[in-house]
């Protein structure tokens, strides 16, 4: 049995042998919208629990689009391209129209490579403004949650627009539960320390995929509404981008109603545990660096049993990402360790070696990384090879029987969900 699992930009083959007990879990594919665009102009029209949009620009002379991060950019480029169509049918002048982006990467993009990548919305004569989290200038203070006593600020621009839509796609997330939705203010118009201070309650409460009480959720809810999101278009793809559905309206109603609709595309049902997982997170942008690929280490952890071994597929060229995630793995030696550090001295980054502390807590891991090997051991606890065929060969010499082995191409969008027979 040959497959081939996404390292980058490219791919790496394994071969399992026949003699294995093996299982390939693989999210479920859909046909998907024929007409992403038609979808669109009926669902901002049959809102959800909300007026239709179209009525609702009649009251309004300016209008922010918060565009929802890199990660489905073709997609969201799409769905903004028909938006702006929309709202431009009621508002007579373009640049009464804002459109808002946070980029993932460390380093700003210009306007213009922004202006490429949503599809030129400048040419069109709407306005593009980067979201910088870290510009107090750009910034306004507009209260505190109630539970947790978060500071907000968000963005100026977004603040002072007449109306304020979020656009973006719903997939399971590790530490969010899912992602869409409330994100449009949390964290891509807010400030870094209103980030920051979500971010903290990741690193010192449990999450999960889909789970949406947890405390970073209902602290993400609260900042949407202090930040008077009004209304938001989100669509829901499988592992591949296909659009099962486009949701729009009011965004509490929009994002619960998208996040069902995703779990029903990302839990796979499984009717047994095996000894090995071999997981994919995807290839690049889930793989520039070790930071971004643990995610898919939970799907792997699901997939295997208390004691079991799972080989992790990520290049990681970029290293293993921000200071926090290196000191909360290298300074701590549990996961209950980094929650106590990360109370006093919490850095971005330390949500996820915590997370990363409660897979080796019960989990061998092997990596196929560009890492180098004695940052591997020494600082990340694990064993480090060359290719995925080398892994599965370390991963065996663990095992006296013959193994069970689970392989998970998407590990990201993958809910291994063990149902018995």
């Amino acid at each position: 049995m040959r497959i081939d699992l996404h390292y980058g930009e490219g791919t790496l083959p394994l071969e399992i042998p026949h003699r294995y007990d093996t299982e390939s879990v693989i999210p479920k594919a859909i046909t998907g919208l024929s007409d992403v665009s038609k979808e669109v102009n009926r669902t901002v029209e049959d809102a959800l629990n909300s007026a239709p949009l179209s009525q609702l620009l009649t009251r309004v002379k300016t209008a922010a689009i918060v565009v929802n991060s890199e990660q489905d950019i073709t997609l969201n480029r799409s769905l903004l391209k028909t938006l702006l169509d929309i709202l431009r049918t009621s508002m007579t002048n373009p640049s009464d129209i804002v459109v808002l982006f946070s980029p993932k990467t460390h380093s700003i993009p210009s306007i213009s490579e922004i202006d490429h990548i949503l599809g030129r919305p400048i040419a069109a004569g709407y306005r593009l403004q980067i979201h910088d989290p870290n510009d107090d200038e750009t910034l306004r203070y507009v209260g505190d949650t109630s539970t947790h006593s978060t500071p907000v600020s968000i963005n100026k621009i977004f603040a002072e627009a007449d109306i304020r839509i979020g656009l973006g796609t719903i997939r399971q997330n590790v530490f969010v539960g899912a992602t869409g939705g409330r994100m449009s203010v949390i964290p891509h118009v807010s400030g870094y320390k209103t980030i920051v201070r979500n971010s903290k309650l990741q690193a010192t409460s449990p999450v999960g995929p889909f789970v949406i009480d947890s405390a970073t959720c209902i602290d993400m809810n609260e900042i949407s509404r202090i930040g008077s999101l009004d209304f938001i278009v989100n669509a829901v793809p499988d592992h591949d981008n296909a659009i099962a559905s486009v949701i729009a309206g009011e965004p509490d109603s929009v994002w619960s109603h998208g996040v069902e609709t995703a779990r029903t595309l990302t839990e796979i049902p499984i009717h047994h545990k095996s000894d090995i997982a071999i997981v994919s997170a995807g290839g690049m942008s889930f793989d520039n660096t070790l930071y971004d690929a643990i995610d898919c280490l939970y799907s792997a952890r699901e997939a295997t049993e208390f004691g079991g071994t799972i080989v992790l597929i990520a290049e990681c060229k970029e290293g293993p990402g921000p200071s926090g995630f290196l000191r909360g793995v290298s300074e701590c030696r549990s996961e209950s360790e980094v929650a106590v550090l990360a109370e006093t001295e919490f850095e971005p980054g330390m949500e996820k070696a915590r997370f990363l502390w409660s897979i080796l807590s019960s989990r061998k891991l092997i990596r196929c990384s560009r890492l180098r090997e004695s940052m591997v051991v020494e600082h990340f606890h694990s064993l480090a090879v060359r290719d995925p065929q080398e892994g599965l060969e370390l991963a065996k010499k663990q095992i006296v029987s013959r193994p069970r082995v689970a392989v998970i191409p998407q590990g990201n969008w993958t809910l291994p969900v063990l149902r018995h027979r």
